[in-house]
């Protein structure tokens, strides 16, 4: 016992001390991950042989690695999928159906590499090394294109859902190949069954429960009863998944897809606990431990399993380079080259895999050996291709896009043009097009209910979209319009009457609803209560701006670290739907939502260093 516990000391400390050594190595970008499995290495069987895998240490792997499987689920966006089917009228379409191809054509080509490995008396039988050639690492997909600040746009949006596809088709498909590998039964196969029906019992559940006052209430402080549910769920279906005979890996995925589908951006403070939680102990300990048990030596007293290496290597390129052609139909070929390249990274899931197959008996440590080579060869190198090889994208611009131009819409752009925010109207009245030409960026004659016409402008995610038509049957045409084919964070409805009944309705689709009565009395209320606040703010002597707290370095810092402009201040902070007056010690978390007023450069100074990212 005290033997194992000073390898769970000397584990830790390199968990701790790892990132440290490959953040200063900036010359070679290595990812941490590869880095633990290299300190594994060097302290391990093959190394100085310093540790011991007792109980704890077993424990601590096997949880790690079930912790992974369930960050790996929590990983899957179900709203870019919704989004996408919505956007493109179905499931088999566009971007999904592509993505159905390229994993179909991937699976095809691993399964005669596969079978060739066989021939030439390198494997004993293909299925577990096609589904392993096959996998996909999302964990260094999402962050890859993050960092290249494409992820939003449709060929990031494409990449994306490429490899939450390929993930969680491989996940399903290896669980099912353990299961007929173990007890040879199918019926065993639909016990998968009952671990799904599980899944939508728990979803249900956790609906109620996240919308419920008391789970908001015990979120925070010593409670953080939404974290103590998470590893709840994460431990009932792995035991679920036991009882049943079934893989751990899809029972600890099926957990973490849960939590990400009640999630919304209000709540992804939780993702970034269980983030913390999850690399910050457990999974480090994971893939030191996979370096610990990996056998240096069996490389060396053969030759066959170098070329087994170099071939396996070669083979995990080409299974994704070539049904990434398929890119070619919509992008460059350099976008189709780093396609087929970032899609080659592989980390957890081909680990998780072999680690199987070395459980079952169907690999040996050799073939281990191998697949651990190429998992640490491909995420490391992957990126650094796609980086060379993807064009550079342009930013999307915050843009203002009105649809309407009468009188009230002429004051506000009036307004908006001091802010030198880029303007795009739509307008169908011929004669109010000349006028509107005077004032906005660009015009575009013609009739916002086509979506043609909607089309020829940039809609993207960082726009603002005024409808205001002067016809309210219109405006909601036009508004569903949109919701189903564009992303769009913020759309603003100009009505002419109040139907509160409908406003409710349009509200839960995302949509702010004005109307000139209602707006005519906030403003009296504003005169009454807070006149030289009102006046300075609609005068120009103050500007305000919300900035979403998202990868910016001020995450978990305190208020007293902003270090503001003197002209500005900070008013509010707004949580979970709830308002925080801020003071010095409060901390900032993902998704909060500040309020910041002040001078105009002074506040756009201030969202570009808080948008700054770590």
């Amino acid at each position: 016992m005290e033997h194992s516990f000073n390898s769970l000391v000397i584990i830790t400390l390199l968990a701790f001390i790892v990132p440290i050594i490959i953040e200063s190595v900036k010359k070679v970008k290595i990812p941490v991950v590869v880095g633990e499995i290299i300190a594994g290495v060097i302290i391990g069987k093959s190394g100085l042989n310093l540790i011991e895998a007792g109980s704890w240490l077993n424990f601590l792997s096997e949880f790690g690695f079930a912790f992974l499987m369930f960050l790996s689920g929590l990983e899957v966006d179900f709203n870019l999928i919704q989004r996408t089917a919505k956007k493109e009228k179905g499931i088999l379409n566009g971007s999904i159906l592509n993505s159905i191809i390229i994993f179909s054509l991937t699976l095809l080509i691993s399964y005669i590499i596969s079978q060739l490995f066989v021939i030439f008396n390198l494997l004993s039988t293909p299925w577990l090394m096609t589904l392993i050639i096959s996998t996909t690492s999302l964990a260094i997909v999402m962050p890859t294109l993050k960092e290249k600040e494409i992820i939003t746009t449709d060929y990031g949006q494409q990449l994306l859902l490429s490899a939450l596809l390929a993930d969680f088709l491989t996940i399903l498909l290896i669980t099912i190949f353990a299961i007929l590998t173990t007890s040879g039964a199918l019926h065993q196969i639909l016990l998968i069954g009952l671990l799904f029906l599980a899944f939508i019992i728990f979803h249900k559940m956790g609906i109620i429960f996240s919308n419920s006052k008391i789970f908001d209430e015990l979120a925070h402080a010593t409670s953080q009863i939404k974290v103590r549910a998470s590893f709840a769920l994460i431990l009932i279906f792995i035991a679920l998944a036991q009882e049943l005979g079934i893989e751990m890996i899809l029972g600890a995925f099926l957990a973490g897809t849960i939590i990400s589908l009640i999630s919304d951006d209000e709540n992804n403070y939780l993702n970034h606990k269980l983030d913390a939680i999850g690399y910050g102990f457990f999974i480090p300990i994971f893939f030191i431990m996979v370096g610990v048990k990996f056998d240096i030596t069996v490389l060396f007293n053969s030759k066959d399993i170098w070329l087994f290496t170099i071939c396996l290597i070669i083979a995990s390129y080409l299974v994704k380079l070539i049904p990434a052609l398929i890119f070619k139909r919509n992008y460059s070929w350099r976008e189709t080259l780093s396609a087929g390249f970032l899609l080659s990274s592989r980390l957890s899931l081909i680990i998780a895999a072999s680690t199987i197959g070395l459980e079952l008996g169907i690999i040996g440590e050799s073939i281990n050996s191998a697949i651990i080579l190429t998992a640490i060869f491909t995420c490391t190198v992957s990126p650094i291709l796609f980086d060379y090889f993807c064009p550079e994208y342009e930013k999307d611009k915050e843009s203002i896009v009105i649809i309407g131009s009468g009188e009230l819409v002429s004051l506000l752009v009036k307004k908006l043009r001091e802010d030198h925010t880029e303007i795009t109207i739509i307008e169908k009245d011929s004669n109010r097009v000349k006028r509107a030409k005077q004032l906005a960026d660009e015009v575009i004659e013609g009739d916002a209910t086509n979506l043609s016409i909607l089309k020829q402008v940039d809609i993207n995610k960082n726009t603002t979209l005024v409808v205001a038509t002067g016809d309210d049957y219109v405006n909601e045409k036009i508004c569903k319009l949109v919701k189903d084919n564009f992303i769009v964070e913020n759309i603003l409805l100009l009505n002419s009457k109040c139907d509160m009944e409908k406003n409710k309705i349009l509200s839960e689709e995302g949509i702010n609803i004005i109307t000139p009565s209602i707006a005519a009395v906030v403003m009296l209320e504003n005169l009454i209560r807070s006149p030289k606040t009102f006046i300075n703010l609609t005068e120009e002597k103050l500007t305000t701006k919300e900035i979403r707290l998202k990868q910016s370095f001020y995450i978990d810092k305190k208020v007293s670290d902003l270090d503001l402009p003197g002209e500005c201040l900070l008013l509010s902070i707004e949580r979970n739907n709830e308002l925080i007056i801020p003071h010095g010690y409060n901390k900032l978390q993902y998704g909060d939502i500040l309020t910041i007023a002040g001078s105009h450069d002074s506040v756009q100074l201030v969202a570009r260093q808080l948008e700054r990212a770590s």
